[in-house]
């Protein structure tokens, strides 16, 4: 399995195994026992449909509504105090399992950071950055990145 990232400057990046985020092992040790097990398998069962996957396809039914099996997400970062915050965290936690998950897929995948630009009714910008990652079916491996991957 690889997972490359495709830059804006056209080049191929090999993404190594990752040290887990501090805050993404706190996150974690707040889960319930076997959260994070059903939330890996439920993520993987949704992957397997898709040939490009970002965390709203794997995770929401419909704009804001999540599917029951992420809960657990929500119940370890809710604040009633601070419902926005909220939101973002457990955006981000997802981020991080997704990643988690995609770089221990069998398949090849490649990934790129799409920017969002939304034009509210005030025309105000705001820039969303999504990872958004997608299917490679028999990824090249001669080239200058060979050695990288045949090390995964």
């Amino acid at each position: 399995m690889s997972l490359v990232k495709l830059t804006s400057e056209g080049e191929i990046r090999v993404m190594n195994r990752w040290a887990r985020p501090d805050v993404y092992e706190t996150w974690l040790a707040l889960l319930r026992a076997g959260a994070y097990d059903r939330i890996v398998e439920a993520m993987n069962r949704a992957i397997d449909r898709m040939d490009v996957v970002r965390a709203q396809y794997v995770v929401c039914q419909s704009g804001d509504e999540w599917f029951p099996e992420y809960d657990d997400i929500w119940r370890v970062l809710w604040s009633d105090a601070d419902v926005a915050l909220s939101r973002k965290l457990a955006g981000q936690f997802v981020g991080l399992i997704l990643w988690e998950v995609m770089q221990q897929r069998e398949e090849d995948w490649a990934f790129h950071k799409v920017d969002k630009t939304i034009f509210g009714e005030f025309d105000l910008l705001e820039d969303i950055e999504v990872m958004e990652y997608f299917r490679v079916q028999d990824f090249p491996r001669p080239g200058r990145w060979r050695n990288a991957l045949a090390s995964q």
